[in-house]
């Protein structure tokens, strides 16, 4: 489980390269409505199912997710 350590200048370091990365690839990210829907979106030439590029839904979650249920003595 990580603890901390968010501002240590390796991982600051990454972090930014992550971004960056994560910047590159925005174009071909699904966007959802409120209501689940995909956003309409003008997407690359070639980014479709099936094609050159595929599409990418990007699945986010936060320490809280992560550590959800990490005490329980029982399941």
């Amino acid at each position: 489980m990580y603890i901390n350590g968010h501002d240590r200048k390796d991982v600051v370091t990454y972090a930014e390269e992550f971004v960056r990365a994560l910047e590159d690839l925005w174009p071909f990210a699904v966007g959802f409505e409120d209501h689940g829907s995909m956003r309409e979106k003008q997407y690359p030439p070639g980014c479709m199912v099936g094609g050159d590029r595929k599409l990418i839904i990007i699945i986010m979650h936060d320490k809280f997710t992560v550590s959800a249920n990490d005490a329980r003595r029982h399941a």
